[in-house]
């Protein structure tokens, strides 16, 4: 009668039931309207959100057992329940980790937390943007995953069910990538999927043919292999909580770090982006209107900043025409001075990561050297040229190498996917782009490319 993840909260139900009867002494059926209220007042008395729960399936099993329900006793369950509910308070729902601010979080490839996914930053990417709870993130396949490698590239993942999908119909839902004209961004959907997929490639090579992956393949797996547990991926979470100094609960202790927090997350982010209450609701598959509680506080924080730029949008004549204060045209400049500063200060994050994705991408040009010419792009190129480029792109990283399965020469890499950046932009010191050609992890019998260590 019911789905296997369903039967373990029936039963606990159950249980609920005959143990606060038990203690009145009664067996739970034949039903009366006695028996009735010594299960309310057990429920009441012990605080139980989900009363009305309880009390639903008592009904349910009471009707398989034989016994209709009267009007009577319909409109005593209904007193009950809601005598049930009053005073309780608000219930406990996902906190949110910070949309804007996701591209903080610290790159590559191991886990964060013991026996975790691989990718976590990616899988914290992806989970905001799908909206995703933690079962769905860990039964998720990397087979389930699509990438339309155009200009502006298109990612679209299949869940194969959830829990308002009872018959596995399943729903593909797409994001398409927000780069623009510019170096790859970290925070982009579309990359971050697209990044996961080709560390899939090359830490599992044997789980793919002719380019995908096998069926069994899970897209956040861990270091062997196999899929995550559903308590490592809310473990990853609440790392990234901590990565972003989002505290574990709420001053008023109602919203915590859970395994639903991406979805809120994600709801909030889009909500905050511009987008309408029934686009967050179709891209996140609710099917009832809980998503408004979720983006209720994205909304009124977004109206409250369109207000108070409204009410700060002073022009110049305005500030001028003002009677009561006598604005030199030194006091203008300095009010405009400090405004400019303010602005600064708010895009600084933003155009630090900008400005150094542009980095990577020149240098990464610049050691391309010849490239014009076809002789740097050469895996094979014997001119022991030096390349003025520096040791490590970041000193606190280990260096990455990688090695030609064509040749087995052993290269440094320059750019490559700690950076975030597509395949096509990968590239050695010695200006071979790696990303489009078949490579490997170094043997102890490769040799040593002399471009790379001159």
């Amino acid at each position: 009668m019911y789905a296997a993840s369903s039967v373990s909260s029936v039963r606990s139900r159950r249980r609920c039931y005959l143990a606060v009867l038990e203690q009145f002494g009664v067996e739970p059926f034949p039903v009366d309207g006695a028996k009735l209220r010594y299960l309310g007042a057990g429920l009441k008395a012990g605080g139980y959100r989900s009363a009305q729960n309880v009390l639903s399936q008592f009904k349910v099993d009471s009707e398989r057992a034989g016994h209709t329900f009267s009007g009577h006793e319909l409109r005593l369950l209904a007193d009950i329940g809601r005598s049930c509910l009053r005073g309780l308070g608000p219930p406990v729902r996902a906190q949110a980790l910070p949309f804007e601010q996701l591209h903080r979080l610290p790159g590559g490839q191991n886990p964060w937390v013991e026996n975790g996914p691989l990718g976590p930053r990616n899988l914290i990417i992806c989970g905001a943007w799908w909206m995703l709870r933690e079962i769905e993130v860990a039964n998720l396949r990397a087979s389930l995953a699509e990438i339309e490698p155009t200009s502006s590239p298109t990612a679209s993942l299949t869940l194969p069910a959830s829990k308002n999908d009872a018959s596995a119909q399943g729903a593909t839902r797409a994001h398409a990538c927000i780069c623009g004209e510019g170096p790859p961004r970290v925070d982009c959907a579309a990359h971050a999927v697209w990044g996961q997929l080709w560390l899939l490639r090359r830490r599992f090579a044997d789980s793919f043919v002719e380019d995908r992956p096998l069926r069994d393949l899970p897209l956040f797996p861990r270091a062997d292999g196999q899929a995550a547990s559903k308590s490592s991926i809310v473990a990853t979470i609440e790392h990234a909580a901590m990565l972003l100094r989002v505290p574990r609960t709420s001053p008023d202790g109602t919203r915590r770090i859970s395994g639903h927090t991406l979805r809120p997350t994600g709801a909030q982010g889009l909500t905050r982006l511009g987008l309408d209450l029934w686009t967050v609701q179709l891209l996140g598959r609710w099917g009832s209107s809980v998503v408004q509680q979720y983006v209720a506080e994205a909304s009124t924080t977004r109206e409250a900043a369109h207000a108070r730029r409204h009410l700060l949008a002073r022009s110049l004549r305005d500030l001028s025409s003002d009677a009561s204060q006598k604005w030199t045209a030194e006091q203008l400049k300095q009010l405009a001075a400090d405004e400019v500063l303010k602005a600064l200060r708010a895009w600084t994050p933003s155009l630090t990561s900008e400005i150094k994705e542009a980095l990577l991408s020149e240098l990464s040009r610049r050691a391309s050297g010849t490239e014009a010419s076809g002789s740097a792009s050469s895996d094979d190129a014997s001119d022991p040229q030096v390349v003025d480029a520096p040791a490590s792109i970041d000193p606190g990283l280990p260096e990455e190498t990688v090695s030609s399965s064509t040749t087995c020469k052993k290269h440094r890499v320059l750019v490559g996917p700690r950076d975030n950046l597509c395949a096509a932009s990968w590239a050695s010191f010695c200006g071979w782009k790696f990303g489009s050609s078949p490579f490997r992890d170094p043997a102890p019998g490769d040799m040593v490319c002399r471009r790379c260590w001159p």
